[in-house]
């Protein structure tokens, strides 16, 4: 059969399949996640692009992460510097041990728990918006092609 006739939004190349919907984002870091979640609530048809994953360098590499490590090293110096308060630990000095592992692991949580609750494909499906994790490419204007990460669908 032939394929439907172009509306007058925007469309996606996905492998041989051709999505139409009226709106789409490239890139699901934390402006792209945003946009495509309004659009969604405006009652859009969504389609977001990622080419890694979604959740973007805040997520995984940036402010969440700086935000924990930072989070973790303002108790150390709390507990090195709490004899000026009057707190003492109980082993008498201001001495405080940083476990790196323990560390890394709440770090680690803390982004999956944002991601599984707010950045996931799973998550965006829940607000109508199909993801597809791919390469994005402009063919025109309104035309966009999709080189899909090996392995993944348009979810």
């Amino acid at each position: 059969p032939a394929p439907p006739p172009p509306s007058p939004g925007h469309m996606a190349t996905v492998a041989a399949d051709v999505v139409h919907c009226d709106m789409l984002v490239v890139g699901a870091g934390s402006a792209g996640l945003t946009a495509a979640k309004f659009g969604a609530k405006f009652g859009k048809s969504v389609v977001l692009v990622e080419k890694a994953r979604t959740g973007g360098d805040c997520t995984w590499y940036g402010c969440v992460p700086s935000k924990a490590l930072i989070r973790s090293a303002r108790a150390a110096h709390a507990v090195r510097t709490s004899g000026k308060y009057g707190v003492v630990p109980r082993e008498g000095g201001e001495a405080v041990q940083v476990d790196m592992k323990v560390i890394r692991e709440r770090l680690d949580s803390t982004r999956q728990g944002i991601y599984e609750a707010d950045d996931s494909p799973e998550v965006m499906a829940e607000l109508g918006v199909r993801t597809i994790l791919g390469s994005a490419r402009f063919v025109d204007r309104k035309t966009l092609e999709v080189a899909l990460q090996e392995g993944a669908g348009g979810a």
